[in-house]
């Protein structure tokens, strides 16, 4: 689907829109993630496993804010980073644009 969407947008060398998307996708996908891990001690338990610090891991675990908020925050930010998305397996809008273009 990624391909799709990218095949018809390299046409207008549209770089900038294929980065902002994907900064919106990982978002949505941090989102998600946070609504799975439903519990605190789910929330705490993954943050840790993903090497978050211990205090930290507790406080965002038994956070009160929204989804998008904890989003937005620098412990996803920083433990769902580029890195961890890609590992899991998503290529992204700027990535595959890059490889399309053959864009430096």
């Amino acid at each position: 689907m990624i391909q799709g969407w990218v095949n018809y947008f390299s046409i207008a060398k549209a770089k900038s829109v294929m980065q902002k998307l994907d900064s919106c996708v990982r978002v949505r996908l941090r989102m998600s993630l946070w609504k799975e891990w439903k519990r605190f001690k789910t929330r705490t338990k993954n943050l840790l496993k993903l090497k978050a610090s211990k205090q930290k891991s507790y406080e965002w675990g038994n956070s009160s804010k929204g989804y998008c908020r904890v989003a937005h925050s620098p412990i996803l930010n920083t433990t769902l980073n580029n890195a961890y998305f890609i590992k899991q397996g998503y290529t992204g809008f700027y990535n595959t644009y890059k490889r399309l273009t053959n864009e430096t």
